[in-house]
């Protein structure tokens, strides 16, 4: 007898701030079947609206057109209020952008807000600071790489579980030695902070303690 497979939970989500990165996270999120809307600026939102937003991704072009698009928080339906805001303004622009929120009514008791400015970005520029530090870094600067990844890598990857997390799950031992611990080590070297990188890599050796398992690449 076959297991009875659940359905996907359809939520909803209001993606504030959505440029190129929120409008590339809400683009799969739609695609993976969620009530997606996105709050930006006019030029881009009328774009979406009138012809979708296409991705180009490894495996291939695609539009999404399921996307809700507006310019301002008084222009969204505030009936059903969303599970989750995705906060993706530039860091100097989340004190007006929260102030905006709270007096909104946009946020119920059930709605997640998750800031989404900081820590991928983070993670990142961190690592290709110390590529470039080392003379060797693949791109002229860091935005040029931001385009490939969002545009490219995340939208064909982002419905896949990575093989870290696999790893934690099944109790075996990971490589976080050898990616973030290595952005560590060589940043020390060279005198480049990287405080993102050694978040992630004390929470992931954390939580492989609690499954009993090694960090290294055995």
């Amino acid at each position: 007898m076959q297991p009875h497979k659940l359905a996907p939970i359809r939520k909803r989500y209001i993606i504030y701030g959505a440029g190129a990165i929120g409008s590339a996270i809400g683009a799969m999120l739609a695609r993976g079947g969620n009530a997606v809307t996105l709050v930006g600026r006019h030029r881009h939102m009328k774009a979406i609206r009138e012809e979708g937003l296409r991705i180009d991704g490894l495996l291939g072009e695609y539009r999404v057109e399921n996307l809700s698009a507006v310019e301002k928080i008084e222009d969204l339906d505030l009936i059903d209020l969303p599970d989750y805001l995705l906060l993706c303004v530039k860091s100097f622009d989340t004190t007006g952008a929260a102030r905006e929120i709270s007096s909104s009514g946009l946020v119920g008791k059930n709605t997640f807000v998750v800031s989404l400015q900081k820590a991928l970005l983070g993670l990142m520029e961190e690592a290709f600071s110390v590529a470039q530090g080392e003379g060797s870094a693949q791109f002229q600067s860091f935005e040029e790489y931001l385009d490939l990844f969002f545009g490219k890598l995340l939208p064909a990857t982002v419905a896949h579980n990575s093989s870290m997390l696999q790893d934690i799950r099944k109790g075996r031992a990971t490589e976080i030695e050898s990616i973030n611990g290595e952005v560590i080590k060589r940043g020390k070297a060279m005198g480049i902070d990287t405080p993102y990188n050694e978040t992630v890599y004390n929470l992931v050796k954390a939580k492989v303690a609690l499954h009993g398992s090694g960090t290294g690449n055995d």
